[in-house]
């Protein structure tokens, strides 16, 4: 080998070397066979590093020994002993031991759930006969009772509605199958739209916002 090619192949060696242990701050060290690449992470002192171009990074970085290569934040974390789930304690699956929060919480239903302006009012409660002020108070007893029963109290409302517009011989359906007999007579058509009203509302906080508490029947 010519002593030219000798230096140059030295020259580029140690070119290389300064390139990777000085670069500084900033510095993203190649991509190949498996180097670290932008937006990878590593763990080292006891905590996991962006070793990604504009963060702070530490030597170990630029080390082509350096730790395991982790894809993401979270990947290193779990990989050194950090866990995952719901860290809201107001979730009904709040998990004291998390570390990382994985936007699973389950929030229980609450009173607001319930209300006429309410995803579920909306959607059921306000189509149907009668506004705001003719529900709101009954939605507060509802609300109430859930509080002593749970899940039960919604329960009840759809089994006993149900029944009540059920057509009957005397009651004949009037309105999309419903009918049905009241104390003193049939349900005309509005007492039957309210009532399918508050079956639907009812439902629908049953298998949604409510889903997940913990209160009895949910």
């Amino acid at each position: 080998m010519k002593f030219s090619r000798l230096k140059r192949i030295i020259r580029e060696t140690l070119e290389e070397q300064s390139h990777w242990w000085g670069a500084g701050q900033g510095y993203n060290p190649p991509v190949e066979n498996g180097q670290i690449i932008p937006g990878d992470w590593i763990y080292y002192n006891n905590q996991c590093e962006d070793c990604s171009q504009g963060q702070p990074i530490s030597y170990q970085c630029y080390n082509p020994n350096s730790p395991t290569l982790y894809s993401s934040l979270t990947q290193c974390q779990i990989a050194n002993g950090a866990i995952q789930g719901c860290m809201d304690p107001q979730a009904t699956n709040y998990n004291s031991q998390a570390t990382i929060d994985d936007d699973s919480c389950q929030l229980p239903c609450v009173q607001s759930d319930w209300m006429y302006n309410s995803t579920c009012g909306q959607q059921h409660l306000g189509p149907a006969p009668g506004g705001k002020n003719s529900w709101n108070p009954w939605i507060t007893n509802q609300w109430n009772a859930f509080g002593n029963s749970g899940c039960y109290q919604l329960g009840s409302i759809i089994n006993y509605t149900t029944a009540q517009i059920t057509p009957t011989t005397d009651c004949p359906a009037i309105w999309n199958g419903h009918g049905g007999a009241k104390a003193n007579g049939c349900n005309n058509l509005k007492q039957v739209k309210r009532k399918y009203a508050k079956i639907q509302w009812a439902q629908c906080l049953k298998t949604g916002p409510c889903a997940n508490n913990n209160e009895p029947g949910c």
